[in-house]
């Protein structure tokens, strides 16, 4: 197949030539010679057909441009002969130019036309007129070489992408600054025969648009319909054409390189700053929003045509190595040891065997921040900051090598541009350049939806038609919704669109196919991204809670709606570490967009109709919640005895984990439903044991059941009143807590409402307000700080100061340490105690949380399930027929089962059905079992302390015996363990502590104690009721610490007091309202020591009237 069919196959757009010179008194051949060897090599390469015609009739003209093989497809056409104001001088005839230009105007392919000939302004402005966009012509007669000269620079222009405005005035001034002087009057375009006297004008070429900014963006580029003209084509052997074309959600890879459509223009500019010698910087910051396709673009737009001319490596960041080690394991195959000199080195190697430049592209880089490096247990932690400045600092001894030629792109996010900048400053480094990726605009997204059938081989292999206008709405209409996501929710559409449309032959994109994909496409894939949560959140997904959240950012008209985040996390504050963890997985599947932990919404609006009704047919034990307190709490607040009954009260319990907070109303009408079902199954019982005693007429055991009952009432009423004493108690801190932060959330809320309706000026104005308070409390806490040790009484002052204004992690720490030193002076600890004791008789004074309100004891050769502070047994729970011992036992959170493991056969008993179940087949030395918060798993560490068990508890107790099975073999002795969650456990490892999720096998460094002695391993992990604290304890060396949910040191060391009392690992417990942490003692025996977190301290210093005398007294 010759060129010429090939090109008419593919039905790329043409550039006609035309040439007449029926005088024979020109040297167009020159001219033709010229443009022919400008434009071949672009011809072969298959950017566009090159027809050149010499001689040519007007018949011809008219032929070329209907004849079916070329119709439609000419792009540029120029004429070079003979012409006259309004004639055109053929090579057989002189056409009459009104008709032809008519003709031209009408042709819809055609962008530019050049009229290389004497006195053709007035034909340019009568095509100017037809509402033709580009045409340039003279307004005098011209000289033969000039008219040469000036056609091959403008297209030598064109050919190197300047647009059609940039490539004529760049001709313009070439010929003025020249003088115009080559070639004289030897030759002219105008017929010597007519006109023997015509004298030249300088510069007599002018270029008529209708459009200024068209033709200052026009390039050749768009002209012949190809967005990556002028870039190294892809080879049509390497680069196959996949199926199916589009990828959904996931990012485009080198492989879908020939069908990645749309940005042409961001690849040409990266490509000439990395390729172009006016370029030197060797950094380039790549950075834009979320979701606008960064990683695409590099992976399948720019690496495959950088591959022609250097060596190309696409590195995504590692985070078990860090960037250093991503780097150093690419170049040399080693994690760590190797040095700037060893990475210069094999750089040059490589660029050696490949014979090209390097070109390193680290992508995600802003992973540095979202993923931490989470190294061996014996490495060093670094931050963030730190191992961007390792890497810059490496980098930066490469670049100073004399021999080093490469260039490197950093590829991030754009919300991390200032620390990314920052870091390089901090290194010295400022030679880089910087290019923003902005997210897909309008004519991006038309070519996408339109790339495969634009282009010739898409076209030729999918045969895919797209109808005309179809991606002026899709685009109109993903633009007018203002998402950021833009570029992954057209992937899910395409791609949806492509499944319906290839059900049709041939293939065909439409509005009908549009409107199907655009709602069945996006159900589809909330339910295939809601799948991916398992089994990470499986628990989450079962309950509702996933759904809940979804449709939290949804109103009720089936609209978005956006939320400030930290609102977010107060409505979901009862279970707000998986709720964070959460909103991190679902923004990472794209159905959620977090803007730096301020704002949160949806991915796009077109989700929430999809979500709303999702979440209206749920049957999930969440959504049923919802819709039954919904309904109920109107009619509660008209009628006040309008109550749940028994089945939806059930319901509503089974369902809060699975919702946001209940709201006050609904927490009251749940309340008083509980107290009603409550007084009417004691009622019941009452009922029944007087109808017993009657019938059988044992008067005797009647009045024991009377009495019976009434002590099972009193126990009740005093399980009551410790609940509403530690609510009260709560409330009166809370209380006490907003009214000394007032200030600072007065401003928060204003500022958060300034942010809702877009003033920005008035935000900022408030966050700066805010941030002195902040800085006003850190500046005391440093005072603080630094008068710990020589003025303890000053430093507490301080500090009550500071946590007036601010609880933050650093004010928090500055206040525990200042009133444990502040503890130690003489008498401190009396006066203080007299008011606050910090050395409780027993568990009767303690504010317990519920899961910690039963304990196992001895009783009589067998073991009760006791209270701790009423010392009576469980009344439901008999005594289990099994001989107690000491840390051989546990006791599920929800009093359901019981492990043994006394001994190598450990076994469970369910407390309700006394039904056992051996944990393994075979012998096996358990050190410590834990259940999970909802009692569901249980995981069992063996005694050599490396191998960790685990188990689904009902499994157990199947029908087909289930035993432990073993979760990971860890390279390293384990001294704690503690589920943090129902997926998530929390490992200790001498002074480390890990995250480790069972499902996905995932193990994250959280922290390292910095216990001060040696052989200080963590023993004991608690958490708190809320998880807001981790209590971290060695009953050895009495050294305990206490760290917030993010990782920050709280409590540093153990008080002295705690200390002299030797304290137990069994049984230290945190307080309900998380001020305080309980720790059995050994001296004096069966007492209780207090240690009282930031709040407690606050707001025991403020009961016992010190605090008014420490502030006053400054």
């Amino acid at each position: 197949m010759n060129q010429a069919s090939i090109h008419q196959e593919l039905n790329t757009p043409i550039i006609f030539l035309a040439f007449a010179n029926p005088d024979q008194d020109l040297n167009l051949s020159r001219e033709q010679q010229a443009l022919e060897k400008l434009l071949k090599p672009l011809e072969r390469a298959g950017f566009f057909q090159l027809i050149v015609k010499a001689n040519i009739s007007v018949e011809e003209v008219f032929h070329y441009f209907t004849e079916h093989h070329t119709r439609d497809r000419i792009a540029i056409f120029h004429y070079a002969g003979h012409a006259l104001y309004q004639e055109i001088f053929f090579q057989t005839e002189t056409a009459d130019s009104e008709p032809l230009h008519q003709f031209l105007a009408r042709q819809a392919s055609l962008q530019l036309v050049f009229l290389n000939a004497c006195t053709t302004q007035g034909q340019a402005q009568y095509l100017k007129q037809q509402g033709f966009p580009h045409v340039i012509g003279t307004s005098t007669f011209i000289g033969d070489q000039m008219a040469i000269d000036f056609a091959e620079e403008f297209y030598r222009n064109l050919t190197a992408l300047f647009s059609i405005k940039e490539s004529f005035e760049n001709t313009k001034n070439l010929m003025e600054s020249k003088g115009a002087s080559r070639g004289g009057d030897t030759y002219t375009r105008h017929s010597k025969k007519l006109y023997p006297t015509a004298k030249k004008v300088i510069i007599p070429w002018k270029l008529h648009t209708n459009d200024e900014t068209l033709a200052a963006s026009l390039t050749l580029a768009t002209a012949v319909q190809d967005p990556f003209f002028g870039l190294p084509t892809l080879s049509m052997h390497q680069f196959k054409l996949p199926r199916p074309p589009f990828v959904s959600l996931r990012h485009y890879s080198r492989d879908y390189a020939a069908v990645f459509f749309g940005r042409g223009s961001v690849i040409r500019e990266l490509y000439k700053k990395l390729t172009s010698t006016l370029y030197n910087a060797p950094f380039i910051l790549l950075y834009g929003q979320s979701g606008a396709g960064k990683s695409s673009m590099l992976d399948a737009g720019l690496c495959p045509r950088l591959e022609a001319g250097y060596e190309v490596l696409y590195l995504r960041r590692d985070h078990r190595l860090g960037l250093l080690g991503t780097l150093g394991c690419e170049f040399t195959g080693q994690k760590k040891g190797w040095t700037p000199k060893a990475l210069l080195h094999q750089w040059n190697i490589t660029q050696a065997k490949a014979q090209k430049p390097l070109v390193v592209i680290l992508d995600q880089l802003e992973e540095v921040f979202t993923k931490p490096f989470d190294p061996t247990p014996d490495a060093e932690v670094i931050t963030p900051n730190q191992e961007l400045e390792q890497l810059f600092e490496v980098l930066q001894c490469l670049f100073e090598q004399p021999d080093f030629s490469g260039k490197v792109i950093l590829s991030f996010r754009k919300e991390y541009l200032a620390e990314i900048e920052g870091a390089l400053k901090h290194k010295g480094i400022t030679s880089y350049q910087k290019q923003f990726l902005e997210v897909l605009q309008k004519e991006e997204i038309k070519e996408i939806v339109t790339g495969l059938a634009n282009n010739p081989r898409t076209r030729l292999e999918y045969n895919l038609t797209v109808e005309p206008s179809l991606e002026e709405t899709i685009a109109a209409e993903l633009k007018n919704s203002h998402q950021t996501a833009v570029a992954p929710v057209l992937q899910i559409i395409l791609s949806r669109m492509w499944q319906i449309a290839e059900e049709i032959h041939p293939p065909h994109f439409d509005h009908t196919v549009y409107q199907q994909a655009h709602t069945n496409g996006l159900g589809q894939f909330l339910a295939q991204q809601m799948e991916m949560l398992v089994p990470e959140f499986e628990n989450e997904i079962k309950t509702g809670l996933v759904l809940d959240l979804l449709a939290h950012h949804t109103t009720d008209l089936g609209t978005a709606q956006m939320h400030v985040y930290e609102d977010v996390m107060k409505d979901y504050a009862h279970q707000s570490i998986r709720v964070r963890a959460l909103l991190s997985k679902i923004e990472e599947l794209r159905l959620l967009n977090v803007v730096l932990n301020q704002t949160s919404g949806l991915a796009h609006d077109t989700l929430a109709p999809i979500v709303r009704e999702a979440f209206k047919n749920s049957d999930k034990d969440g959504q049923r919640a919802v819709r039954i307190l919904e309904n109920k709490v109107i009619d509660f607040q008209q009628d006040q005895t309008s109550l749940l009954d028994k089945v939806d009260l059930k319901t509503v319990l089974a369902g809060k984990a699975g919702m946001r907070n209940w709201n006050e109303d609904e927490r009251t009408l749940v309340k008083a439903s509980q107290r009603f079902w409550q007084r009417r199954r004691h009622f019941q019982k009452g009922m029944v044991g007087v109808f017993v005693g009657l019938v059988l007429g044992i008067i005797g055991f009647g009045i024991y059941t009377i009495k019976l009952h009434r002590e099972n009432q009193n126990t009740q009423k005093r399980l009551t009143q410790k609940q509403k004493e530690v609510s009260d108690r709560t409330q009166a801190l809370r209380q006490e807590r907003e009214k000394n932060k007032k200030v600072i959330q007065q401003l928060e809320k204003s500022r958060k409402e300034a942010l809702a309706k877009g003033d920005l000026a008035k935000a900022q104005k408030l966050a700066a307000e805010i941030a002195n308070l902040k800085n006003k409390a850190q500046n005391l806490a440093a005072i603080a700080n630094r008068n710990l040790r020589a003025n303890p009484t000053f430093a507490l002052q301080k500090s009550l100061e500071a946590y007036q204004l601010s609880q933050d992690f650093t004010i928090a720490n500055a206040l525990a340490s200042s009133f444990y030193e502040w503890l130690q002076q003489p008498d401190t600890y009396q006066q203080f105690t007299e008011y606050y004791p910090l050395l409780l008789n027993g568990w009767s004074r303690a504010k317990l949380p519920t899961t910690n309100t039963w304990e196992l004891q001895p009783h009589q050769g067998q073991t009760m399930v006791m209270h701790r502070q009423l010392g009576q047994p469980h009344p439901k729970l008999p005594k289990i027929d099994l001989a107690y011992e000491a840390g051989k036992v546990t006791l599920s959170n929800r009093l359901q089962y019981l492990a043994h493991y006394a001994e190598a056969s450990p076994f469970i008993t369910d407390l309700r059905s006394q039904k056992e179940a051996p944990l393994s087949q075979q012998p096996l030395n358990i050190a410590t079992v834990d259940f999970s918060m909802n009692d569901q798993r249980l995981v069992a560490l063996s005694a050599h302390q490396r191998r960790v068990y685990w188990a689904e508890v009902r499994q157990l107790f199947g029908k087909k015996p289930a035993f432990l099975k073993l979760l990971e073999d860890f390279p390293f002795e384990i001294t704690a363990i503690k589920w943090l969650n129902n997926t998530e456990l929390l490992l200790a490892s001498g002074k480390n502590l890990y995250i480790y999720n069972v499902f996905t096998k995932n193990r994250k460094r959280l922290l390292h104690s910095g216990f001060g002695q040696q052989n200080s391993s963590i023993q004991q992990i608690v958490v708190s009721p809320q998880g807001n604290y981790l209590l971290l304890a060695n009953a050895i060396n009495q050294q305990i610490q206490v760290w917030d949910r993010q990782g920050h040191l709280i409590i540093e060391q153990s008080p002295e007091y705690l200390k002299k009392h030797q304290f137990q690992l069994k049984g230290i417990t945190f307080s309900e309202d998380e001020q305080a942490l309980y720790f059995p003692t050994y001296v004096p025996k069966n007492k209780v020591a207090v240690v009282l977190l930031p709040p407690g301290i606050y707001q025991g210093l403020h009961r016992s009237k010190i605090f008014e005398k420490l502030l006053n007294n400054q």
